[in-house]
């Protein structure tokens, strides 16, 4: 057995020289190599950066699927492919902070990091998956307008089925190592060198298998986005065409009646137009941001861990952060893309930060009320007081006043206003002043 300390290397050297003899089952050789127990640790640089990513991932995505499912107006097929999206890319998150714990019991175990890897396969193979449909989807809202709104009835049909489909499949590919598709269960180290070389768990036809799949959809997104930028392009030409025409041909001020009806017609055209540019855009950013994070990363780590293994990723670098990045730029590009949805999200967050102060200041309503209250009390005795204030001054208007009428109601002023008495005798002091204005 090679002992070179409590390594990556040191650990696949032992169970590699353990099961290359057929008499030693999987369990015997993890028992022999449990004293490499720290060989699957992060380091402290590493574990924060996992634990941050895994973080940030988490809440943007979370915050994306939250402001979706609030907001009705975004209840379409298009959002469906983007919780779709969404909701892979959470799963990476959570596999980043599942990884960052010190995870002390399983860290002899060879195969809780292949785990590890095989769930950060299953999460980017199924990003790309969603990517690929919501680019199809781009390209037939901008190349096939007709197509797609004819059949718009049955989007989000469309949508679900396919990304229920992919979903399967790719959760089976991406755990069939765990199922027994791997070169220790199968004990194909010591029979089989060409397809199960030392130091490599998953077997080469799983690396090519998941090579060909990222292959397929990188052509998918490529071309899909490609021809919309062409076609985009094409209709910008044609547009500018048909507006120097159609200047020319009306060099005068805006005629009356004429061509509105096809002016209207042609801006309402215009602005469907400009909406699935708006949309295709922003998948072609979500594209963009694959290819540079991850596309390129996982087609060449499989390499990196055939031809050199103390450059493998799972020795311990944090490299699967980087490789998920990818999943926290998406909710980020998305709300920025995306007015209404952003404008919903902060809008609860708004609400959530104002019930947050309210609970930290305490009860701030019952002053209020108390105050409420006592305004309401005061406003009800004032008020008999003002409208009898005010019946006596349209009586008095009525009449002819003369002096003495005047100072009657003076006095009946000063004493509702004094001594505070009640309505009874107001009305007595009222029906005095209209028996002495009758004699």
């Amino acid at each position: 057995m090679v002992e070179d300390g409590t390594n990556f290397g040191a650990l696949v050297s032992c169970y590699w020289d353990h099961l290359q003899n057929k008499t030693v089952t999987y369990q015997q050789a993890h028992a022999a190599c449990s004293a490499y127990e720290d060989a699957f640790e992060l380091g402290t640089g590493p574990a924060i950066a996992c634990r941050l990513t895994g973080i940030l991932i988490v809440t943007a995505n979370v915050s994306l699927l939250l402001g979706i499912a609030s907001t009705r107006e975004l209840h379409k097929p298009r959002f469906l492919y983007i919780s779709n999206l969404a909701v892979a890319d959470l799963l990476a998150g959570i596999a980043l902070l599942y990884r960052s714990v010190d995870h002390r019991g399983y860290s002899s175990d060879y195969g809780f990091i292949w785990t590890f890897i095989n769930v950060i396969i299953f999460t980017q193979l199924v990003s790309a998956s969603a990517l690929s449909l919501l680019s199809i989807d781009s390209y037939l809202a901008v190349r096939h307008p007709i197509f797609f709104h004819i059949h718009a009835d049955s989007a989000t049909l469309r949508a679900i089925v396919p990304m229920v489909a992919l979903w399967i499949a790719i959760c089976l590919f991406a755990f069939s190592p765990n199922m027994g598709w791997n070169c220790l269960d199968m004990q194909a180290i010591a029979t089989d060198s060409a397809n199960c070389p030392p130091y490599v768990y998953h077997p080469g036809g799983f690396i090519v298998s998941f090579a060909l799949i990222m292959l397929i959809f990188c052509i998918i997104m490529a071309f899909t986005n490609f021809s919309v930028l062409l076609k985009i392009r094409e209709r910008r030409k044609t547009r500018l065409g048909q507006a120097g025409a159609t200047s020319g041909n009306n060099p005068g001020p805006s005629g009356e009646g004429g061509g509105q009806p096809g002016n209207a017609a042609q801006d309402e055209a215009n602005r469907k137009f400009e909406r699935s540019v708006h949309k295709a855009r922003t998948v072609m950013i979500l594209v963009a941001v694959a290819f540079v994070f991850w596309f390129l990363p996982l087609l060449v780590v499989p390499v990196m861990c055939v031809s050199r293994k103390d450059v493998c990723p799972v020795n311990g670098w944090g490299e699967e952060a980087f490789v998920c990045l990818n999943s926290l730029i998406n909710p980020i590009a998305t709300l920025i893309r995306t007015p209404d949805l952003r404008r919903e999200i902060w809008r609860r967050l708004t609400a959530v930060c104002q019930a947050l102060v309210a609970v930290i200041r305490g009860n701030r309503g019952s002053p209020q009320e108390d105050q409420t209250g006592t305004g309401d009390a005061t406003n009800l005795q004032e008020g008999p007081a003002l409208g009898e204030g005010q019946n006596s001054n349209t009586s008095a208007s009525n009449r002819q006043p003369g002096m003495r009428n005047s100072e009657l109601h003076g006095r009946i002023c000063h004493d509702q206003a004094t001594a505070g008495q009640g309505r009874h005798s107001y009305k007595r002091q009222a029906e005095s002043l209209a028996a002495v204005e009758i004699d």
